[in-house]
């Protein structure tokens, strides 16, 4: 296990290691969004160096410049390391910011709820560096599939309908439409309960858990109608 050594050092006299480069260049929105999460709560995360050069970070180093912060987090790496170690960690720590818009989005839709008092969504998609579009889909989605199921496309990034792969909440949104019209043409509810078991089975096979949920809530239907 690598040990780090923290120290706090002077912002705008840090060089960069060429490894900084593997990491992609952040867009606009995405550094305003930075910067504003450290104007708020300050430099959560250090940056790392790596023989007195930044390896990883220099997009905190350069929000923390903007601000006229001239104290910066840094983690110290071993000297002894290769430069595949370093490139690994490096690496690593660009993998676990990488959230997919959606996933993004989803963050940002849950800040806008815990804050719906004050903030707005338009607020929230800057915060989160996502579009406000992309903010008021997971409300859409979330009205129709539960929270539960917004739960698991954060988690995983991805969900299943009809077997198909989706990661985006546009065509989400577009396949939920399109089995939602298909219901018409669908067999009688009872004809697809005597096949309930080779259903339900193909549905688990495909990990298409929001047909699982939309399937339930038929079966409660059904069983509605029949008590009254």
């Amino acid at each position: 296990m690598v040990k780090f050594e923290t120290k706090i050092l002077e912002t705008d006299k840090i060089a960069h290691h060429k490894i900084a480069s593997i990491h992609r260049k952040m867009s606009e929105r995405e550094f305003i969004s930075l910067k504003l999460s450290i104007q708020e709560v300050g430099q959560l995360e250090p940056i790392k160096l790596f023989k007195n050069k930044l390896v990883d970070g220099r997009h905190r180093q350069r929000a923390l410049s903007e601000l006229g912060i001239q104290d910066i987090k840094v983690e110290i790496l071993p000297n002894n390391l290769s430069l595949k170690q370093v490139k690994d960690i490096a690496i690593g720590t660009e993998m676990r910011r990488a959230d997919n818009v959606a996933q993004k989005a989803i963050r940002a839709y849950r800040w806008y709820q815990e804050n719906a008092d004050t903030a707005t969504r338009e607020e929230a998609g800057i915060k989160f560096a996502i579009d406000r579009k992309e903010v008021g889909r997971v409300e859409k989605l979330e009205a129709r599939v539960g929270s539960d199921m917004i739960d698991r496309l954060y988690k995983d990034g991805k969900v299943f309908i009809g077997g198909k792969r989706y990661s985006t909440l546009r065509t989400i949104i577009k396949a939920l439409d399109a089995t939602f019209r298909e219901e018409e043409d669908v067999e009688p509810m009872s004809d697809l309960l005597k096949q309930g078991f080779d259903v339900i089975q193909a549905l688990y096979d495909s990990e298409d858990s929001i047909g699982l949920a939309r399937l339930s809530t038929r079966l409660k239907n059904v069983r509605t109608k029949e008590i009254q």
